[in-house]
């Protein structure tokens, strides 16, 4: 279940605190439904909420929550990225290096299809 915020309305004035009434929503191309009814409330001095603000406008979001979401995207995208650059640093560092030919290639796909063919076996 995915936390968003959405904003309550003061005199036609976007407030801290607030609710989330959307239901079901397919995001992206992940093609994965989340449950947009969980609502998260946050404190901020004012000129933080000003600044954020500011961000929405300018950048064109509906709503704060849109602009939530989207940081909340982006930082893990980068947690993901950050994954994958320490697994391949550390596969750099676990041995000699193996040369990739064809040759090397269609020994892969050889090792591979007998994996494939021993587990249809199997079943």
């Amino acid at each position: 279940m995915v936390a968003v915020w959405e904003p309550r309305v003061e005199a036609g004035k976007a407030v801290m605190g607030g609710h989330c009434a959307t239901n079901l929503t397919q995001t992206g191309t992940d093609h994965k439904l989340y449950d947009m009814r969980a609502s998260l409330n946050i404190s901020l001095p004012e000129d933080m909420k000003d600044w954020i603000d500011a961000q929405v406008a300018r950048a064109g979001y509906g709503t704060t929550s849109e602009y939530f979401r989207q940081l909340v995207r982006e930082d893990q995208r980068r947690q993901v990225k950050d994954e994958i650059d320490a697994k391949l640093l550390a596969a750099l560092e676990s041995g000699d290096p193996i040369e990739m030919t064809p040759e090397w290639w269609e020994e892969r796909r050889k090792l591979l299809a007998r994996r494939v063919q021993a587990r249809k076996s199997k079943s």
